[in-house]
């Protein structure tokens, strides 16, 4: 009896248990993205067409049991699956979708990964914050295959070089055209009186979403006359709808320089050295004699300045602070931020501080029309120290003072007795150049459907750049002594409009071909308006402004322009979505050319086979795989004169009479430089998407390059420029990313990249060799050949300077003369790579960067002085030419000095040209985010604390190299403040 109650009493609760199963119950949760919650997620009950939508906040509910399978699906997501046990609470984590399916940026628009045909790379926000720099293009150094960038000074927001894929041009601009939001905008240095400068520090990197680089012809050529060295494009960030979300970050810096040469010689060893110059000059034992009887800044025994401390500063500091807002509805998002940015350079009066604001409104008006707004501003200053061989210059100031000489007089003023009075500590207290800059960009956007799938779009985007410029020089010593006081006041407008209209029609024809269509017209004008103002003789040395001259000697005034005129149009065609194939065609007009050629046709075709989507394939370790190529037409049109192929004249004085002259000769069929480049590329996925990459070999040929050819001078004129040169630069790229480990706590992930490029100019003007300074341009070699004396070292028997006869190898000479030119290597890089390791444990996070420039060689022209073999013995030297011959059977790479003979010992010639390869940590950061539970009670969604280091370490493979080997596509070091190495602490904060 009791065996069969229990048995009933079994099935009873096996019954209850049951029935309590199949209840259904409200589960609810949030689902979300690593930037936060996902709104329109679609949440199904697997195997039935029940479900649901998260609201704006990403929060979600639904009636389902326990062991139903709830779909969670969102567009460019992957979708997740979840089986509902105990809990009636279940939030998810949406990751993004199979790498080809994702989402990029492109020319005019966006494409799924898996439809581009070309080469592009994308680089998020996350890279971008992850630098402590002033302007984005330097941010980018590292980040993508195939774009080399070098920064050309220390200074806070000096100019940077930026190079896809290798040198387009000689004579034009090899840059890359920048496009924010769709918009080509103005780049470069804009300013006339600074060193350097550079426009692109006027925009906040904290409100960039991503940026796209297009490197190959069906990527770029829709933009035609200005994409033959590659497009960057630029995508600020956009409200989400959902509940308000608000950001505020904060970061300090301290810096110092990353390689300094600390080797000026003190005043000891200057003594020292000029003795043994002239004991060589006049005889052994007459030195020291003359030296203490004969020469004006002979030491006094007890001073030794330090010029470098003197004029730069111990530590820099730096500091950006940022609040963002986000959020919005169904029918209007919003973004807005400020910022502050500002950053000391390593000499004392150099300086950049930055205010930024900016606003993206986002409408949807109706179902068929959406109206975008965004404005971006910013007003910019920066202070910063004279440039080039004078000794304003405080960087050569440091080299060249004698350190012999007092900062400072006995009675504490300033020492002016040396040197024209060039003090440059004293210089920085009455001396000033200074640059203000207000830009503002803005745009309009609107998008109407007219039926299903087809749209209409029109956006019209506007620059207004101005630039107030600054400089004084003090009526008392320096450059003004000799005027009683100098001021130059110049100022610089730019405004450049975008105006762009398109007709955008997508259709497919039985599901499996799937077209579409783009057609476009795009007006473009860049005004340049300048005026300049200089005077004279002050009355005072109290007040600096320019009015307060009483000598005039510049007034003027310039004006310019340059318009763009196009119509372009792409189609892309897909069957089964496994074969891509595109066509892109502008025809562009412009201003700047000749009445024979002032339209040019560009265009470009595609084709991509997604073959792991063939019935072939099959399944294995292999999950995406695609293959893809392209070839089109573009052109360079930028760091072209806007007047270049017409006939000019020059207006000036004659005998008291205004009168006119021709300065230019026309050249009607002046026209583009052609760039024709050939890509061939395969993107991968593995295991899930462990491991994804890209393989690619591209080859470009420059034609009708931009040259100047030699005229008779019986026709009044010297040179004409002529589209006459071709160039090709080719090689391979290769990136790699990997998901090392992956566990509930513990990620290790590693981006790899890696690029070659070999330049070579295949034509010149009769295949004549143009010699510029140190670098020849020569059929057959690179672009940027050094063109030097080889040096063969110093004689043992007698310690004089030798070099090869042949430039190569074999006989040698102490006659610089006798020794012929060759060409020593080439100035740009070969090879580039970068490494970035990221790895998060439950809330700690650590990333670093390492990159790696190879194959290039850099020269040291400022060694002429500072090294030099007996001239200029009034100026200091390097401390390394103390290890000179002395003696015979003396081994050594010095010279003996001889007062007043320097023998050409520093000549150029590759006695300080140096192997410039080189690996550097980039980038480090190292970050911990508080747990939300800790959080949440305070209204705080989120809260991350890190530090972050830039430039930290530098190993060259050159142990005589004594300077920063990044020193821009000249190759040269010029004296300029050193990059900088800096540590910083920040905090993000979210709510």
């Amino acid at each position: 009896m009791r065996t069969k109650f229990n048995g009933i009493l079994t099935l009873l609760l096996a019954l209850i248990v049951q029935i309590s199963f199949a209840q259904e119950r409200t589960i609810s949760g949030t689902v979300s993205d690593e930037s936060g919650p996902l709104p329109g997620v679609t949440i199904l009950k697997k195997g039935t067409t029940q479900g649901t939508e998260t609201d704006f906040d990403g929060n979600y509910s639904i009636q389902a049991k326990t062991g139903d399978v709830l779909v969670f699906s969102f567009v460019g997501m992957k979708s997740a699956e979840r089986t509902i046990g105990t809990s009636n609470q279940i939030s998810v984590v949406l990751e993004g979708d199979n790498v080809l399916d994702e989402v990029v940026v492109v020319a005019y628009g966006t494409q799924s990964k898996k439809s581009i045909t070309g080469s592009v790379t994308t680089v998020k926000s996350e890279v971008l914050e992850k630098t402590n720099v002033a302007s984005l293009d330097q941010a980018l150094q590292g980040s993508a295959p195939g774009i080399q960038v070098s920064a050309t000074s220390g200074q806070p927001g000096a100019a940077t070089n930026v190079r896809i894929r290798g040198i387009g041009s000689i004579n034009a601009s090899s840059a890359p055209l920048y496009v924010v939001d769709g918009v080509p905008i103005l780049t470069g240095d804009l300013s006339r009186l600074q060193t350097t400068s550079n426009i692109l520090s006027s925009i906040n990197t904290n409100d960039i979403e991503s940026i796209s680089v297009l490197k190959d012809a069906s990527s770029a050529s829709l933009y035609g006359s200005r994409a033959a060295n590659g497009v960057i494009l630029i995508t600020t960030k956009a409200g989400k709808a959902g509940k308000t979300k608000f950001t505020v970050s904060s970061e300090y810096g301290i810096g110092d320089e990353t390689l300094y040469d600390d080797n000026a010689m003190t005043s000891a060893q200057l003594k020292q050295y000029t003795i043994a110059a002239l004991d060589n000059a006049f005889g052994a034992g007459s030195g020291e004699g003359i030296y203490n009887t004969g020469l004006p800044w002979a030491w006094d025994g007890v001073t030794d300045t330090n010029w470098y401390k003197e004029t730069h500063r111990d530590k820099t500091t730096s500091q950006k602070i940022n609040f963002s807002a986000n959020g919005g509805n169904e029918k209007t998002t919003f973004y807005s931020s400020l910022g502050y940015f500002e950053q000391e350079g390593l000499i004392k009066t150099s300086d950049l501080t930055r205010v930024s604001t900016a606003l993206n409104l986002k409408h949807k008006a109706t179902d068929k029309l959406s109206i975008r707004f965004n404005i971006n501003a910013s007003h910019s200053k920066l202070n910063g120290p004279d440039d080039g061989g004078s000794f304003a210059n405080p960087e050569l100031a440091s080299y060249f003072l004698l350190p012999n000489y007092p900062v400072y007089n006995e009675d504490g003023t300033y020492n002016l007795s040396f040197f024209s009075t060039y003090n440059p500590v004293a210089l920085f207290e009455r001396n000033f150049t200074t640059l203000k800059t207000t830009k503002v960009f803005g745009k309009t956007d609107i998008t109407y459907e007219i039926i299903d799938n087809l749209e209409f779009n029109s956006s019209f985007g506007a620059e207004y750049i101005a630039l107030e410029e600054e400089q004084y020089y003090n009526p008392d010593f320096g450059a003004g002594r000799n005027v009683n006081g100098s001021a130059s006041a110049y100022y610089t407008r730019r405004y450049n409009y975008n105006w762009i209209n398109q007709l955008n029609y997508s259709f497919d024809i039985n599901d499996d071909n799937n077209f579409k269509l783009k057609l476009g017209y795009e007006i473009q004008q860049d005004d340049r308006y300048q005026i300049n103002a200089s005077g004279e003789n002050y009355a005072t040395d109290k007040l600096t402004n320019l009015q307060l001259t009483s000598k005039p000697t510049e007034a003027s005034s310039f004006g310019t322009r340059n318009s763009f005129l196009s119509v372009f149009s792409r189609i892309d065609y897909n069957f089964k979505n496994k074969y891509f194939f595109d066509f892109s065609f502008r025809r562009d007009g412009s201003s700047k050319f000749g009445s024979n050629n002032r339209y040019g046709n560009f265009w470009a075709a595609g084709f991509a086979w997604s073959i792991s989507d063939e019935a072939f394939f099959g399944d294995n370790f292999i999950n995406s795989l695609k293959l893809r190529t392209s070839y089109g037409v573009n052109g360079n049109s930028a760091g072209i004169g806007n007047f270049d192929g017409l006939g000019l004249y020059g207006f000036g004085d004659y005998n008291g009479q205004g009168t006119s002259f021709p300065n230019q000769v026309a050249n009607p069929d002046l026209r583009w430089e052609l760039n024709k480049p050939f890509n061939v590329g395969l993107d991968f996925g593995m295991f899930n998407s462990r491991i994804t990459g890209t393989l690619e070999y591209y080859k470009r040929t420059t034609s009708d390059l931009l040259l100047d050819k030699p005229l008779s001078t019986t026709s009044g004129f010297t040179v004409i420029t002529e589209n006459i040169g071709e160039m090709e630069n080719s090689g391979i790229e290769v990136n790699l990313n990997t998901s090392n480990i992956q566990t509930d706590n513990f990620s290790w992930d590693t981006n790899f990249n890696f690029s070659t490029n070999k330049n070579e100019i295949t034509k010149l003007d009769e295949g004549k060799d143009i010699l510029n300074g140190t670098q020849i341009r020569r059929v057959g070699e690179h672009a940027r050949s050094w063109y030097i004396r080889k040096w063969a070292g110093v004689n043992p028997d007698n310690g004089e300077p030798q070099w090869y006869i042949n430039g190569k190898d074999g006989a040698v000479t102490s006659d610089y003369n006798e020794a012929e030119r060759a060409i020593q290597g080439q100035s740009v890089p070969e090879i580039i790579a970068s490494m970035t390791n990221t790895f998060k444990y439950n809330n700690f996070d650590l990333s670093f960067q390492l990159n790696y420039s190879g194959n290039y060689q850099v020269y040291d022209g400022w060694a002429f002085y500072t090294y030099n073999a007996g001239e200029f013995l009034s100026f200091n030297k390097n401390s390394n030419v103390l290890d000179y011959w002395q003696q015979p059977g003396d081994i050594t790479d010095t010279p003996k000095p001889v007062w007043g003979n320097g023998r050409d010992a520093t000549s150029s010639s590759t006695r300080f040209l140096y192997d410039g390869d080189h690996i550097r940590l980039r980038n480090i950061q190292f970050g911990y985010s508080v747990p939300e539970e800790y959080l949440s009670k305070a209204g705080i969604s989120g809260l991350r604390l890190y530090l972050t280091g830039t430039n930290l370490l530098t190993y060259t493979f050159d142990d005589k190299l004594n300077f920063d080997p990044e020193v821009g596509i000249t190759g040269q070091s010029d004296l300029r403040q050193a990059n900088l190495k800096t540590y910083s602490l920040g905090v993000n904060l979210t709510f």
